[in-house]
């Protein structure tokens, strides 16, 4: 791995922003997000990251229970206080941390050859054209 990879994986630590972590890496400000996505999906950055972060976790004697018995802590402290934010925002953590909120997995979809030149052929059929071939579609031969 190279100096600005890992001077990125050391910066992306500070604040968890790709984009400013690439600039502060070195990397062009202008294209630093596309930077930062291209960074974060390659497998070595990504190891390295997690690395750091299970040293870090394991440097601080924290694992994913203490934090949760810290933030369900914070909801009481927040309760006792008659602070509902305090509380929305401590449950909304727990809940991301247990998975509640986890993204559903976008769908990827491959278009090989051979249909993106037939799309591009149809792009430049006209109206009537496609008219003919949806038409003859659906008679049988």
């Amino acid at each position: 791995m190279n100096d600005r990879r890992a001077r990125f994986v050391a910066e992306y630590a500070v604040d968890l922003n790709g984009a400013a972590a690439a600039a502060r890496a070195g990397y062009s400000p202008g294209s630093a997000k596309v930077t930062a996505s291209r960074l974060l999906s390659d497998a070595n950055v990504r190891q390295l990251l997690l690395s750091n972060q299970a040293e870090t976790a394991r440097r601080l004697e924290l694992d994913k229970e203490k934090v949760l018995c810290g933030l369900l802590e914070a909801v009481d402290v927040a309760r006792a206080q008659g602070d509902p934010g305090a509380m929305v925002r401590a449950w909304a953590e727990v809940a991301r941390l247990l998975g509640y909120f986890a993204a559903e997995k976008a769908l990827k979809v491959d278009v090989n050859i051979t249909a993106k030149r037939v799309f591009e052929q149809m792009e430049t059929l006209s109206d009537d054209a496609l008219l003919e071939i949806v038409a003859g579609s659906g008679q049988s031969s």
